[in-house]
């Protein structure tokens, strides 16, 4: 039997011949026009869910490109201190090691996965300088919206990761364009797909002019001649990435609607077994978390009554050819982190980050592509309740 994937692209005949046909036209660099076009439409896109009108862009190669190119032109401090959750997808924090900043780390709500604004007002030192709050799993942080006039009166930088919940809201708002600065990520398995790619999203044009310029290497003509005035690098995203984004935002909605689907399929299903508590905004436990939010889900998790309960559920999908993945560890559980957090994050941490903990353990993210078809649904469905019970 064929198996059955955690998330793979949609890709159609549509997105084959825009790709093809940017080769044929043969300017397929980063300086071609279509990348451009690729930012008009995404910003439109999110100015049509209720962004702010004030806000631009710069496509880049990754969302790990996108957050670190934001990073260096901010120019902080080797050392600053950045809030941080204390559990999401490595890419979230990898940019800050790169410049070299410190991470305190904050833990997560044990329904939104997100830190709390009140664990954030707790965490928060002389010191801090950034707050990055990260959206997983398409899900959100509830008080986004009050976040971000926290950070302004604390004279802080909110940074959204918004990499895995493109077309999330919170208050009628899309995730990514609340904080000073957000990302997102359009990798393989992203509900909207350029192979791979980001984008940086922010008002503060100046800062993005700078991205823009230093991605491409900082390349200036002058009396003809080459020449660059600053450090620069190869991160911009290029024309075959941007003509396959441009196909896919004309199914984005088609994407969201099929994630809904999903998302309601696995609920139906699982509400009558209370050891399978699968993460849903009509699911009781959930509802009031989510009261303000409209979730995307990227990716459906499930969460077991132990540990050796999603171990043994894992591995009695895989023997069926169905594709889950655990929910992320946190960071504290991987070593070459530990030089880059303070003191205070490395102190008993399997207490003082019990629900980062709890959810690595007992969370499981189950097949979501957008393409999943109703009867690979229904045979996941069937194999996680009968390998529960």
């Amino acid at each position: 039997m064929k198996p059955t994937p955690l998330c793979e692209a949609d890709i159609n005949e549509d997105d084959v011949q825009a790709v093809a046909s940017t080769l044929r036209d043969g300017w397929i660099s980063s300086a071609a026009p279509v990348v451009e076009a690729f930012e008009d439409a995404f910003l439109a896109q999110i100015h049509a869910w209720g962004a702010c009108p004030d806000l631009g862009c710069v496509a880049t190669q990754s969302g790990t490109s996108a957050l670190w190119m934001c990073l260096h032109l901010l120019d902080l401090p080797q050392g600053s201190e950045v809030l941080c959750p204390a559990t999401s997808f490595v890419a979230s924090i990898h940019p800050f090691l790169y410049q070299k900043h410190r991470l305190r780390l904050v833990d997560v709500d044990p329904l939104t996965f997100a830190p709390t604004l009140e664990a954030y007002q707790s965490a928060k030192t002389p010191e801090t300088k950034v707050v990055l709050v990260t959206h997983l799993y398409g899900l959100a942080m509830p008080e986004l919206l009050k976040l971000r006039q926290w950070c302004d009166a604390e004279g802080l930088i909110l940074i959204e990761d918004a990499a895995e919940s493109l077309g999330t809201l919170v208050e009628g708002k899309p995730v990514g364009t609340n904080g000073h600065y957000g990302f997102y990520s359009f990798n393989v398995n992203k509900t909207l797909t350029t192979a791979s790619g980001g984008i940086l999203v922010s008002e503060d044009h100046a800062l993005l002019a700078k991205v823009k310029h230093q991605s491409t290497q900082a390349k200036c003509y002058s009396s003809g001649e080459l020449f660059h005035d600053a450090l620069g690098f190869n991160l911009r995203m290029n024309a075959l990435h941007a003509s396959l984004g441009i196909s896919q935002l004309k199914r984005l909605s088609s994407f969201l609607d099929a994630k809904s689907r999903i998302a309601d399929g696995y609920f139906q299903a699982f509400k009558g077994h209370p050891a399978l508590n699968f993460v849903h905004h009509h699911n009781p436990p959930y509802q009031n978390a989510f009261e303000n939010i409209t979730p995307s889900y990227w990716l459906n998790l499930l969460y077991l009554e132990s540990h050796d309960k999603r171990k043994a559920l894992q591995g009695a999908l895989h023997a069926q050819g169905v594709q889950v993945r655990p929910v992320f560890m946190p960071f504290t559980a991987f070593d070459y982190v530990h030089p880059f957090l303070v003191e205070a994050s490395l102190q008993d941490p399997c207490s003082q980050f019990k629900n980062a903990y709890a959810l690595w353990e007992r969370g499981i993210n189950l097949p979501s592509s957008p393409h999943l078809s109703e009867d690979d649904q229904a045979r996941v469905i069937a194999y996680t309740i009968r390998s529960s019970i």
